[in-house]
């Protein structure tokens, strides 16, 4: 929150002080071209996100410590999954079953054979009551005949049951996608290339879903954004061209960064001026720390076309 607070200020800050000026010699009309200095801009993350819990439980470890470097879909954290592993393990387990029956067709078989042999008893009684007729009750041919109608509908009875374990199939791989879904929504990775900013909770704490957990920004690129005005630039002299910022740190030592614009606002706020921003490789130090970082006030050169 502080931290939050903090880029909010220098926001403000930048919106209160005066906009980029262009650089001319004295007593000289500014012609196309040349410099556009915005002498107070403010650096903010290009990305951050607040990671937050999806599923319910106890917040098992974490991966991580704050101020450790994270790569983009990195492990940070865990929530208790035992529950899940079990039910996970158990819709395997239905699945292996649901399987096995969906692949045996013996009753289709079965039921095959069997309308095969009813269809052959009637033949051979109508044949031999052709060569002698009477030889064979009529009774008795009748039964045959509807044991024949009973063994061809098995065998739709047979299909069908096979087609519904094939969908029982289905059904147990949805339960046991559902069961992975649950496993991975309580494991949480990162969604970017960054650096741990901030911890929310602690191991061995409850979590609910949207509960956040930490806060993770990304620092190998920084914007910085600045204000101009309406009256002295166009959109188009400024949008997409390189930029060269100054930053002041520690004791007074200043460090340049390179980079172009990538934003300009068509929107003109009351003050006259327009919101432009530029993003800029950042840079390491010597122990592997980043040189630049956001809340830092800055000084923007921006080329104009």
């Amino acid at each position: 929150m502080a931290t939050a607070l903090t880029y909010l200020a220098g926001a403000l800050l930048v919106a209160q002080l005066p906009a980029g000026t262009r650089q001319a010699p004295a007593g000289q009309a500014v012609p196309p071209g040349g410099l556009a200095r915005l002498s107070y801009c403010v650096v903010s993350p290009v990305e951050e996100v607040q990671l937050s819990a999806q599923e319910a439980g106890i917040l098992k470890a974490f991966d991580v410590r704050e101020g450790a470097p994270v790569d983009e879909g990195m492990v940070v954290a865990r929530i208790d999954d035992a529950d899940s592993l079990v039910r996970k393990t158990a819709a395997d387990l239905e699945l292996m079953v649901a399987r096995t029956e969906a692949e045996n067709d013996i009753d289709v078989r079965a039921a095959k054979a069997a309308a095969k042999v009813a269809a052959a008893e009637v033949a051979e009684s109508e044949w031999v009551n052709r060569k002698s007729p009477g030889s064979i009750p009529e009774t008795q041919v009748r039964r045959q005949r509807f044991t024949q109608e009973r063994s061809e509908l098995q065998i739709g009875v047979a299909e069908m049951e096979f087609k519904v374990a094939g969908m029982t199939a289905d059904l147990k791989q949805a339960q046991v996608d559902i069961a992975d879904l649950q496993l991975e929504r309580r494991t949480i990775k990162s969604p970017l290339a960054g650096r741990v900013e901030q911890r929310f909770r602690q191991v061995g704490e409850w979590v609910n879903p949207g509960d956040p957990i930490l806060r993770i920004v990304r620092m190998d690129r920084l914007r910085v954004e600045g204000f101009l005005k309406a009256s002295e630039f166009a959109p188009d002299e400024v949008n997409g061209q390189p930029v060269e910022v100054e930053v002041t740190l520690e004791r007074g030592r200043t460090e340049r960064f390179r980079g172009k614009i990538e934003f300009v606002s068509l929107q003109v706020e009351a003050s006259g001026e327009f919101r432009v921003w530029a993003e800029v490789e950042n840079r390491r130090t010597e122990g592997g720390l980043w040189l630049l970082r956001p809340g830092l006030p800055a000084q923007m050169d921006i080329q104009l076309k």
